[in-house]
């Protein structure tokens, strides 16, 4: 059992050969591939070049020590590292809720303030919803 939650994680890349570059990195860490990873990342391309890997799991343990968990994350730390080391800009969006009502965490970030933040706002955000059962 445990405490679940649901969470979404987004990362932009200015370009498809940016994405590659980043994504050939990423399936080489450890955690990565000892829990596939790279499959559980959606990829969708816009019309303007840009490219989004989205990260949707719904009922998770979200704990820091899983090392499911950490190979989720190190995707953050490689765009910090790319952009550090080889200029690339990018988004990044990470929302999770918890069962709880007040257990809700919504981030964006980009370095520079690069438009590409614009595309996380466009297409992630939180809708809170009644439901009645009766």
């Amino acid at each position: 059992m445990g405490y679940r939650s649901d969470v979404v994680l987004m990362a932009v890349f200015a370009n498809a050969e940016q994405h590659d570059e980043v994504m050939a990195v990423y399936r080489m860490d450890a955690n990565v591939q000892k829990h596939d990873l790279e499959r559980a990342w959606r990829r969708v391309d816009m019309d303007g070049g840009e490219v989004i890997r989205i990260y949707e799991g719904n009922d998770v343990k979200w704990y820091e020590p899983y090392t499911d968990v950490q190979g989720l994350e190190y995707m953050s730390e490689l765009l910090d590292t790319f952009h550090e080391n080889r200029g690339f800009n990018y988004a990044w969006g990470n929302v999770r809720i918890g069962k709880e009502m007040d257990d809700l965490s919504y981030d964006t970030f980009s370095p520079d303030g690069n438009d590409l933040i614009k595309i996380v706002y466009d297409v992630l955000s939180i809708e809170r919803t009644i439901r009645l059962g009766v």
